[in-house]
């Protein structure tokens, strides 16, 4: 990146969340990110919570050995000399605003403080931003990829975010003008934190062609629709959290004496 007129080295660590009604196009966009750090980097890429079989039958190829999945709360697990790129899609199952304070919840929250001393870059998908807790965007540098926002979606979106959201969307309905396609694929816009002239970027879709053209229809749904194939207690672990512990000081178990 150049600030000032001078080169600095990007960090490599940070939040990107990509925001937009189901259907819109969040995963895919997901999809084409992680191309390109397959291509250009070395970084591992964790999925959270993805079934194993997903990792097994449904990625592409070119991503086999570079993609892995593990449970959401083990971020702090894996070493920073990894530099990892973790994937959290659907975000408000796994850290939702409303169970932020279970056990799950707290983990992800206090890791969001120290993502830059882990070398860690988080890449989370949500249909709003009120649906994830706080911590995932108060901490570090964030960048938003705004896909297509339907008006009851945009209602109930959070205050300090609306105002940008509403541009986006305004940008979205500009660059489709003309172009088929309600839920307006063919661009997305960025919304940049980072100092510089202009926070919002309008940037063409390019569609990844293995994902389109080269997988079979088994393999696309598993990509597209990766909670339909968790198990029973997967899915649980993921919406309900862990079990709760009992309450109460456990008995004492009575000497086979007494």
């Amino acid at each position: 990146q150049v600030f000032d007129g001078m080169e600095e080295d990007c960090l490599g660590c940070g939040i990107v969340q990509a925001l937009g009604v189901a259907r819109s196009g969040k995963t895919t966009w997901t999809y084409l990110a992680l191309d390109w750090v397959i291509a250009y980097t070395k970084r591992p890429i964790y999925f959270a919570n993805l079934p194993q079989v997903i990792i097994e039958e449904g990625i592409p190829d070119h991503w086999k050995g570079r993609v892995f999945t593990k449970p959401a709360d083990e971020i702090h697990k894996v070493p920073a000399s990894e530099m990892p790129v973790w994937v959290i899609d659907d975000a408000s199952a796994h850290h939702s605003s409303r169970s932020s304070m279970n056990k799950k919840g707290m983990i992800l929250a206090k890791t969001a403080p120290v993502i830059s001393h882990l070398n860690a870059a988080i890449i989370y998908t949500t249909q709003s931003l009120a649906a994830v807790d706080r911590s995932f965007f108060r901490f570090t540098e964030t960048v938003m990829v705004v896909r297509y926002m339907n008006q009851s979606g945009m209602r109930g979106e959070r205050d300090e975010w609306r105002e940008d959201v509403e541009h986006a969307q305004y940008l979205l309905r500009r660059a489709h003008a003309g172009l088929p396609g309600r839920r307006m694929r063919s661009f997305y816009v960025t919304v940049s934190s980072s100092p510089g002239k202009n926070p919002f970027r309008v940037v063409p879709f390019v569609r990844p062609r293995w994902l389109f053209e080269e997988l079979n229809e088994r393999r696309k749904d598993m990509l597209s629709k990766p909670f339909a194939y968790m198990s029973e207690e997967e899915i649980s672990a993921v919406i309900e959290g862990p079990p709760p512990r009992p309450r109460g000081r456990p008995k004492k178990k009575k000497e086979e004496n007494e």
